[in-house]
């Protein structure tokens, strides 16, 4: 059993693009800083929650402020009966 979550950090600009597979890959300014596995994603203005299922840290070799937070994860469901939010 989890706790409750913790204080929201940010907001940051970042990109959700869903998958074929129902997953989702989120883009995330590097200001989320390290993400684990469990971690929950949230993007207040529209209510969507996501758990990371993997996150990388990636920056350009060109120019380090084009660094961002790569993340491959799962749609959270209101009410989910796992702990981490699904069904």
């Amino acid at each position: 059993m989890t706790g409750p979550l913790g204080p929201l950090r940010g907001p940051w600009p970042g990109r959700a693009v869903p998958q074929p597979d129902g997953t989702w890959h989120l883009a995330l300014d590097a200001q989320a800083g390290t993400l684990l596995v469990g971690d929950i994603v949230v993007e207040p203005a529209v209510g969507a929650e996501w758990t990371v299922l993997a996150a990388d840290q990636l920056a350009s070799t060109v120019d380090p402020a084009l660094a961002y937070v790569r993340v491959r994860a799962r749609s959270r469901t209101a009410n989910g009966t796992r702990p981490e939010g699904h069904p």
